[in-house]
């Protein structure tokens, strides 16, 4: 008799632990829905679809940003490599190594918006990306 306790009691813990997760998915599924029809009525939220130079640049874009965080998180590593180092030649030739080829990527990053940018404003007539 005792397991059919513990097990009753098993549930009512579950179901007291769920019930409130269910109704906070739906409070955030009303809430999020709400805010895309103010969104719409203020005219923020474009309801047109987008074209496909307008979806490359938005791929483009997210893409871009990644690699400069990627970048960032790369520089802060090295940094500390170094910092850690104390003067150990091998460590700090290879935090520089790393903030070389750090660099090199962030031009290359560059470049690729540039070019890029330029590619999507003159030739396919101006999706932008920023």
């Amino acid at each position: 008799m005792s397991h059919l306790k513990l097990f009753s009691k098993k549930i009512i813990l579950l179901h007291a632990a769920l019930f409130p997760l269910a109704a906070r998915a739906q409070l955030g599924r009303q809430i999020t829905g709400e805010l895309g029809d103010a969104g719409r009525e203020s005219g923020l939220i474009s309801t047109q679809d987008f074209t496909l130079p307008e979806i490359i640049g938005r791929i483009i874009n997210v893409a871009l940003t990644l690699l400069g965080i990627i970048f960032l998180v790369l520089i802060v590593y090295a940094g500390f490599k170094w910092m850690l180092a104390r003067g150990r030649e091998e460590e700090v030739e290879r935090a520089q190594k790393i903030i070389e080829s750090s660099i090199i990527g962030l031009i290359v990053i560059i470049l690729a918006f540039a070019i890029s940018k330029f590619v999507f404003a003159t030739i396919l007539g101006g999706a932008d990306i920023r």
